[in-house]
């Protein structure tokens, strides 16, 4: 399941993963790294810095990014995650989920990517689940933060 917070930590990972050999270098080479990794991501998520002679890293993963990568997981996983998918059933499962309008084909890709679905909870139980969810959190929430909260689970 498509979730900004996991996106956004993988990246994160992967970011630090890629950069950490740029603390032993010298700064130069560090800043060259920096540039390498986001050219990579085509964002600025790196930078090396030098503090008290020591050279420091500072990692930001822009929200553009993460956004990037969860619009590909959400046409990677519609539906199915092998089946082919148009631009049309995304942006018809997008519109009727940020709209809160469940219908069985969103209830059914929610569910599919859920962790619930691993855990041994019914579909039937998961959809009513949802829908009690959205009505405790339409008091204090948006749908689109109501909708990130629901693909979290």
């Amino acid at each position: 399941m498509a979730c900004r917070t996991k996106i956004k930590q993988n990246v994160e990972r992967k970011v630090t993963n890629l950069s950490e050999p740029g603390l032993t270098m010298s700064l130069q080479n560090a800043q060259v790294l920096a540039t390498d990794i986001n050219m990579m991501y085509n964002h600025h998520v790196v930078a090396f810095n030098n503090v008290d002679n020591q050279v420091s890293r500072v990692i930001n993963i822009p929200s553009e990014l993460v956004d990037k990568y969860y619009d590909i997981e959400i046409k990677r996983n519609i539906i199915s995650p092998n089946a082919p998918v148009s631009n049309k059933e995304v942006d018809k499962l997008n519109a009727d989920l940020n709209s809160l309008n469940l219908t069985s084909d969103v209830i059914n890709y929610l569910y599919t990517n859920s962790r619930s679905k691993s855990m041994g909870v019914s579909l039937n139980t998961y959809s009513k689940e949802v829908q009690k969810l959205i009505g405790n959190l339409q008091v204090d929430f948006t749908n689109q933060e109501i909708v990130e909260k629901i693909k979290c689970l």
